[in-house]
């Protein structure tokens, strides 16, 4: 049963709880990775006080006070309380500029501190990019590139995701009617205006303004209906138990990704992420997002890729490593499912082809709206009049003090 946030109390929290949360969890990886950060103090707005969190070579440590701290990230206690429940994360706080007066410090170690932290709120344990083998329930070891057959049993998909955190099933929608969906997506971003909050924006590298995706996919009535196609009910029984399709009509019911190569500025080539990475994975996870894919989606056209397994693991900052994961070996026609907080990335396509991936998403939940009855974890992008998405490292910069 989930735990109200409010009752969460700062200094009990840290004397009482945290040890004990210590004492049953696999924490080592996550001090290692600690070690190597300097010590972060998180401080409430509210009351004053404040915690120091540093790790050495007997593990992690914690002390009242923000004298011995690097970075100091300041807060009310209802924001605190968000981040021990796993309802707000450092982007989300950092994007919508929550962080109190006062803050300090780098505010890039705080960055860097929250995959820590999530390992010693919640227990999770510490995930290894280079070494994380998943399994079927009968202790087998699974292939994570497993494609599966439009037709193949739903039963064996779904131990397949649960597994892994995602599942690519090839050869679901016909050229013929990939075509029809293709008209549709381009005359969704043709209509589009930078700043109008249907829609991400960004920039190549010659300054031109690109639209990288539309979250009014559902005003297309051949897009709308795509919740209702058999081949894609049938899928249902492979996710969670208890999700519902998003209404098509609504802002981010049906949305549309569009791949292009050399963009400068905005969020386009997404890096290793997690869906629920602006906020609410306890309220909304696990949730499932769909992809169709209109067009092939290869390393040179834009590829997705995931961290096998990650979605039961706190995962750090991947650094644009690519590298790492897997690959969703999706063909135009594919789809794919993955769960909203497994690890995945965007990197960027290669110039000279002749088309790069489009893909369209639909999203499974429980829930409609965000813990704090708000719209979408995501609307916290929106805003730029250009309608363009900052990558975090110039919101970073634009939230250090120093």
């Amino acid at each position: 049963m989930q735990r109200n946030p409010t009752e969460l109390d700062f200094n009990q929290f840290h004397q009482t709880e945290l040890p004990q949360l210590l004492q049953t969890s696999d924490w080592q990886q996550a001090a290692q990775v600690a070690r190597k950060l300097p010590p972060l103090a998180i401080e409430l707005s509210d009351s004053g006080q404040s915690y120091t969190y540093s790790a050495d070579e007997q593990g992690f440590h914690w002390q009242p006070g923000r004298e011995n701290a690097a970075t100091t990230a300041r807060m009310s206690t209802p924001l605190w309380q968000g981040l021990a429940s796993d309802l707000e994360t450092v982007p989300g706080l950092l994007y919508g500029d929550k962080l109190s007066p006062g803050s300090e410090g780098d505010l890039g170690v705080f960055g860097q501190w929250e995959p820590v932290l999530r390992c010693l709120y919640h227990g999770l344990p510490y995930y290894r990019p280079d070494h994380w083998p998943i399994f079927n329930s009968a202790g087998e070891e699974i292939d994570p590139g497993t494609v599966f057959a439009a037709d193949a049993d739903v039963s064996d998909m779904r131990e397949f995701i649960e597994a892994a955190g995602y599942l690519v099933i090839g050869d679901v929608f016909s050229e013929q009617e990939l075509a029809v969906f293709r008209e549709a997506a381009q005359t969704l971003r043709d209509h589009a205006v930078a700043g109008d909050n249907r829609s991400w924006w960004g920039k190549n590298s010659e300054g031109n303004a690109i639209c990288t995706r539309v979250l009014n996919g559902g005003d297309a009535p051949e897009l709308a209906r795509l919740y209702d196609d058999p081949r894609i009910t049938r899928l249902i029984p492979a996710m969670p138990e208890g999700l519902r399709g998003n209404n098509p009509h609504a802002v981010d019911g049906v949305t549309i990704i569009y791949k292009m190569p050399g963009m400068a500025e905005g969020l386009s080539d997404l890096p290793w992420h997690r869906d629920c990475g602006m906020g609410g994975h306890a309220h909304m996870c696990p949730a499932i997002n769909l992809s169709i894919y209109l067009h092939d989606a290869t390393p040179e056209r834009g590829e997705l890729r995931f961290l096998p397994g990650s979605h039961r693991a706190s995962c750090g900052n991947m650094d644009g490593r690519k590298e790492f994961g897997v690959r969703a070996d999706a063909k135009a026609g594919s789809v794919s499912l993955h769960y909203t907080d497994v690890m995945h990335a965007a990197p960027p396509p290669q110039p000279g082809q002749d088309n790069y991936r489009t893909s369209v998403l639909l999203n499974y939940t429980r829930h409609k709206h965000t813990h704090d009855g708000g719209r979408h974890y995501n609307d916290v992008l929106l805003g730029d009049e250009e309608g363009q998405i900052q990558h975090m490292d110039s919101v970073l910069k634009e939230h250090s003090p120093n």
